[in-house]
């Protein structure tokens, strides 16, 4: 009967030893935002213990917790080294403490003769509710978090989306220009002229926007638009021009802000000569501008009238020197 009741008694006290190490261990996961936690209590005793936190011991696993962990992982080689004490920490850490609670436990058997087992305190009802709503507040922390973290990476893929969007957007701008500039051509360029005007024609494959710039004698890049509009074929009527002079031409075709030029060039043509008895109408006023550089002073005393200068030089030499029927000179 003294021997079972002895048995009973170790057994029991070896029971509570076992319990009471447990209890010394870390079962469960620890992360940052965990508030007034009895095992964030013991970390935070634990890493004190070894030199790396010298904050309070709150229970609340913030910054300076977060700071410690990082500082012990690093230290002991642990990787990643983030903060959060999970399976590797975590095993790490209740090896050694292993290690310490039975080197005291050998120490205690040495000095006493037996182990001794640590008073546990049971937990009462008021223990457990904040020991739950610990967990709680801290599970629901921990949603509020990933949740953060959801909307942020879904604003984030919204703005790659948009991105992508604008690049393919441009890249498409971009191929429409360069189709367009390669198939624009300016064809069938065909420039007449007379003696003070000219006349220039041409075709594009496409309908476009048209203009001319036109350089020589008194002009210097004088701009000319199309009288055509968009469409594909173009032309330009240019009066005033200078007799026997060379000019150049350069064709500018647009469409969709994408251009293609085209150059060339063309001579007015030269007067004909003033016939020597054409010279009976010395009047100014009698020939066109070209010849009266050529005239001596104004003269009519051979004719009765400028009419009949007119008709005298028309009789004689046909539609070189037109005359209407108004009397007057038809150049």
């Amino acid at each position: 009967m003294k021997k079972s009741l002895l048995f009973i008694l170790v057994l029991a006290a070896i029971l509570l030893w076992q319990t009471a190490k447990a209890d010394n261990l870390f079962s469960k996961n620890l992360y940052f935002g965990i508030q007034k936690d009895s095992d964030v209590i013991k970390l935070q005793e634990f890493l004190t213990s070894e030199g790396v936190y010298s904050g309070p011991i709150t229970g609340n696993f913030f910054s300076l917790t977060l700071k410690a962990v990082k500082d012990y992982q690093t230290r002991e080689g642990i990787s990643p080294a983030a903060g959060y004490f999970g399976p590797l920490t975590k095993a790490k850490v209740n090896a050694k403490l292993s290690i310490q609670l039975q080197e005291s436990e050998n120490q205690a058997v040495a000095e006493t003769g037996s182990t001794t087992a640590p008073v546990v305190q049971p937990k009462t009802t008021n223990d457990i509710a904040n020991t739950v709503q610990s967990q709680l507040d801290a599970l629901l922390q921990q949603v509020a978090l990933l949740q953060q973290q959801l909307q942020t990476q879904q604003q984030t893929q919204q703005s790659v989306q948009n991105l992508q969007t604008q690049v393919t957007q441009q890249t498409q701008t971009i191929q429409q220009q360069q189709q367009t500039q390669q198939q624009i051509q300016i064809v069938s360029v065909d420039a007449t002229s007379t003696i003070t005007s000219a006349k220039i024609e041409w075709q594009t494959d496409l309908p476009t926007n048209s203009k001319i710039f036109i350089s020589g004698g008194t002009l210097s890049s004088k701009v000319f638009n199309s009288e055509s509009g968009l469409s594909t074929r173009h032309i330009v009527n240019i009066n005033s021009l200078t007799s026997n002079t060379t000019y150049s031409y350069e064709i500018e075709a647009i469409v969709n802000n994408v251009f293609t030029k085209k150059t060339g060039g063309f001579q007015t043509q030269t007067p004909p000569p003033i016939p020597e008895d054409a010279l009976a109408c010395k009047y100014n006023r009698l020939l066109p501008e070209e010849y009266r550089a050529q005239l001596p002073s104004p003269d009519i005393s051979n004719m009765n009238s400028v009419a009949q200068c007119y008709w005298w030089m028309h009789t004689k030499y046909g539609d070189k020197y037109p005359y209407s029927q108004s009397g007057q000179a038809g150049y």
